[in-house]
């Protein structure tokens, strides 16, 4: 097992420092993925958080499912319906990433796990379907400030794609033009785009509370 995180230091180190922290874990994973580029990967993950927050407010989240596993997916899907059933939208507003990090990788024998952590605020609102004045729970115009910690994971040995750009366009599979269902299936060939198999796709997001619990 190969890990490292911001934690990893000896008692007599001085703590690294954010940027020192990034460089240890791209140059590990480096070692075996040359063209893994942490600048591309960290704005791969904003665009993935902007997009989820998007399609998690039109209740419609078929523009994510290719960058999540299905566990993930599902679970999210069951809190959507809920929201659907309850005649409920969850509306966020004002989102800004304040910062986007590597904290944490591992590898065993068979998958990869980096951990990126995501400062951000928005406005975080639920409210009534049908009377959006109606406010469930949050703030209309206070910000909330929250840190994330988002975990992804690929099977080992996978390669960066240099070709690939951020937004998946094609299936990895076939190559042909993404249209996938809500399985994660490419309709076209049958290939699983959401598979760790072909690049990190997103298993966990871990709230800044619990993540030290888990670590």
């Amino acid at each position: 097992l190969i890990s490292v995180a911001a934690t990893t230091n000896l008692p007599h180190e001085r703590p690294l420092n954010i940027n020192q922290i990034n460089l240890n874990i791209a140059q590990i994973i480096k070692q075996n993925d040359p063209d893994f580029n942490e600048t591309l990967f960290l704005d791969k993950v904003q665009s993935i958080f902007f997009e989820l927050q998007n399609a998690w407010m039109k209740r419609d989240l078929s523009p994510v499912r290719p960058y999540v596993t299905d566990g993930l997916f599902n679970r999210w899907r069951l809190t959507i319906d809920q929201l659907i059933n309850e005649h409920k939208l969850n509306l966020l507003k004002d989102i800004v990433i304040r910062n986007t990090s590597l904290v944490k990788y591992s590898c065993d024998n068979n998958v990869e796990t980096l951990t990126v952590k995501i400062d951000a605020s928005m406005i975080d609102i639920t409210v009534d379907e049908a009377d959006q004045s109606k406010i469930y729970s949050g703030s209309a115009s206070i910000p909330n400030a929250f840190t994330e910690y988002w975990v992804f994971i690929r099977k080992k040995g996978s390669l960066t794609d240099r070709n690939r750009s951020i937004k998946i366009e094609k299936c990895p599979g076939c190559g042909a033009p993404l249209k996938i269902s809500q399985a994660g299936n490419c309709e076209y060939c049958g290939a699983l785009v959401s598979s760790p198999e072909y690049d990190w796709v997103l298993s966990q997001i871990i709230q800044s509370e619990e993540f030290s619990q888990v670590r």
